[in-house]
């Protein structure tokens, strides 16, 4: 393992030199591609799963130094980490946060995409992978290409119905889910699909932390948050984009990196390629180690740390500093049979760090 060790200086030594313009599309595929294989995996054991997120790791160790926003860099790597840390819990906690990692690469693929069709220097590829990511079928990729140089601002709106109404779709599924790891599963889905229009123009501040709020509530047994708020924000949205579509106005002189919707296309029902692995496979409820009553305070340290992750991932940092302060009370209620432990203790070790680190992006 000695080349995981010395891969962050490389891949420090490349981000130095600057970003390209251009995504690695097969490093964001390769990415994606292990993430599904993951999940797909997970059933057979983490011993199974581990080789395929180590892989995913690899492809973004290739994608990152093409990635122009050093903040999605630095979320993207939090994610991959939570990853594979979701190794000792349920199959359901994986999936929801596969889905949530793939939720800032489109995030990150969007909005340099968006960037480079305003300044003309867009390869075709990219646009494509972006339009089969959101799931337009063949006819409507074409339709989007050849829509591309006249209306760049009519593309960011297509792109964002499309999420709008997955998104949507999810947390309708999610209000209606049988049970607590279905519900959450749904939850992390929609807030993926929110995330790449979390910075555009129509959407309202605040709703990627409302997105958390419910999923933290899902993680911490609620078994139906109140999403009322949530689903009339996606129905204004929506809105937005169609009253935007309607007056035949001339087209603005430019597009910024994070350009306003224009035309608000038929968004498509087909669920993405890239993504069928993970929604093909059902939500499980958690195995025996999360129910067992003698783990429940480590269920609660998981619980916490979720809820950091999903702090930490919107900038929440108050939020942040107060799940991981849960989870530093909550080792003290582990059962000696597992503190005892020396994986445990140095898990235990590496939490107090982390809460104690003072240069944790604090507020300036």
């Amino acid at each position: 393992m000695t080349h995981r060790r010395r891969a962050p200086f490389l891949l420090a030594a490349a981000l130095s030199l600057g970003t390209a313009g251009a995504q690695d599309l097969g490093a964001y595929t390769a990415l994606t591609t292990s993430l599904e294989q993951a999940v797909a995996a997970r059933p057979a054991g983490a011993a199974a799963t581990l080789p395929h997120l180590y892989g995913a790791q690899d492809a973004y160790e290739q994608l990152a130094p093409t990635l122009d926003d050093s903040s999605l860099r630095r979320d993207l790597e939090t994610s991959l980490t939570a990853a594979r840390a979701t190794l000792t819990r349920s199959e359901t906690e994986l999936q929801a946060q596969v889905a949530l990692t793939r939720g800032l690469l489109r995030k990150a693929l969007y909005e340099q995409t968006m960037t480079q069709l305003a300044e003309g220097t867009l390869p075709p590829p990219q646009l494509r992978l972006l339009a089969e990511e959101y799931g337009l079928s063949a006819p409507q990729q074409a339709a989007l290409q050849q829509r591309s140089q006249a209306d760049p601002g009519g593309v960011a709106r297509a792109l964002q119905a499309a999420a709008v109404r997955k998104s949507a779709a999810y947390l309708d599924r999610a209000e209606k889910a049988a049970s607590r790891p279905a519900a959450y599963l749904e939850l992390a889905q929609a807030m993926a699909w929110y995330t790449p229009l979390q910075d555009t123009v129509s959407a309202t501040p605040g709703t990627l932390q409302q997105f958390s709020s419910a999923l933290g509530a899902a993680a911490q047994g609620q078994a139906k948050p109140d999403l009322t708020a949530l689903r009339l924000e996606l129905r204004r949205f929506g809105a937005a984009l169609s009253e935007e579509a309607a007056p035949a106005k001339a087209p603005a002189s430019g597009v910024a990196a994070k350009p306003p919707a224009a035309v608000a296309a038929s968004a498509p029902s087909a669920v993405p390629a890239a993504t069928a692995a993970a929604e093909a496979a059902p939500a499980v409820e958690a195995g025996p180690d999360a129910t067992a009553p003698d783990l429940a305070a480590l269920d609660a340290t998981y619980q916490a740390l979720a809820r950091a992750l999903a702090a930490n991932v919107i900038s929440d940092w108050q939020g942040q500093t107060q799940a991981l302060a849960a989870a530093q009370q909550s080792l003290g209620q582990w059962p000696q049979s597992l503190s005892s432990n020396q994986d445990a203790q140095e898990f235990q070790a590496s939490l107090r760090r982390v809460q104690n680190r003072s240069g944790l992006r604090p507020p300036t």
